[in-house]
């Protein structure tokens, strides 16, 4: 039972919804703002949509030739991922009516990059992450956008604080997505797709994300210092990039999805559970 409770939560992309829901509610909490509980929701549906169509597709086409485990499954369970992208789709459209008017043609336009990252753009058979060097980094300017930029915008922060801590997010969200890459290194040279460990190596690539994240804890120990980011958060936050260091470090093509999906795809959580707890000392 349990181990099938794991499949749905991990297969379901339901992990990855829930660490993009956690980190923005991290955003309100670690800069001790009102929190939009619609706007988390949003994020969650949103997440949980765009990431089953991404399997969907992905299951279909030629990730299939590989034996990849994950688009597996996604194969034998096809109208189940169907139908968690229908019904995210739709509780996220009654959430998206709380949106402010100011932030709906950002959080559509951050939708439609997201989308390019599934389809093939125009008439090609390419989307946006086949293109060089977009994978990673395209990721972490949407997450970065929807998790840090907006919930800063919205509880009124100078523009200057949101450009750096938008910086910090992208920083922390690129480096733990770099591994994928080394994880899909096989399918990515078969496919003719450059990505960061493609282009740099995987060791060269394990020394960037590790360098992402110092310049990411630096900026949050400024930010700490006058008084923007809580302690609580600071520390939650230098732990997460400590164990994130450890986890790319040891990241190879022949770790499985719960290594990737499940302790990867966590780091977004971990901060939220690191907080909570210490808040409570």
């Amino acid at each position: 039972m349990i181990s099938k409770f794991f499949k749905i939560y991990l297969y379901g992309n339901f992990h990855i919804a829930l660490g993009a829901a956690s980190i923005t509610l991290m955003t309100y909490l670690s800069t001790n703002k009102t929190v939009d509980n619609d706007y988390i929701a949003l994020i969650f549906c949103a997440t949980l949509c765009l990431y089953n169509l991404h399997r969907i597709i992905a299951s279909k086409i030629e990730y299939q030739h590989f034996g990849i485990r994950r688009f597996f499954i996604a194969q034998q369970h096809l109208k189940f991922h169907y139908f968690l992208v229908l019904i995210s789709a739709l509780i996220g459209l009654y959430f998206l009516q709380f949106l402010k008017s100011y932030m709906f043609l950002v959080f559509f336009i951050l939708g439609m990059i997201s989308l390019l990252y599934v389809f093939p753009i125009f008439n090609s058979k390419r989307i946006l992450r086949d293109f060089p060097l977009t994978k990673s980094i395209s990721v972490g300017i949407v997450w970065s956008a929807i998790t840090a930029t907006i919930p800063l915008i919205e509880s009124g922060f100078h523009v200057n604080t949101i450009s750096w801590l938008s910086l910090e997010r992208f920083l922390f969200i690129t480096a733990i997505t770099i591994p994928f890459d080394i994880r899909d290194l096989k399918v990515e040279n078969e496919n003719h797709v450059i990505t960061i460990p493609g282009f740099f190596g995987v060791r060269n690539s394990k020394l960037i994300s590790i360098g992402l994240l110092l310049f990411a804890s630096a900026i949050l120990l400024q930010y700490t210092s006058v008084f923007i980011i809580s302690l609580e958060a600071l520390i939650a936050f230098e732990i997460t990039y400590f164990i994130s260091c450890i986890l790319i470090i040891k990241s190879n093509e022949s770790r499985g999805d719960w290594y990737y999906n499940g302790l990867m795809d966590g780091m977004v959580i971990l901060p939220l559970m690191l907080f909570l707890i210490f808040s409570q000392l």
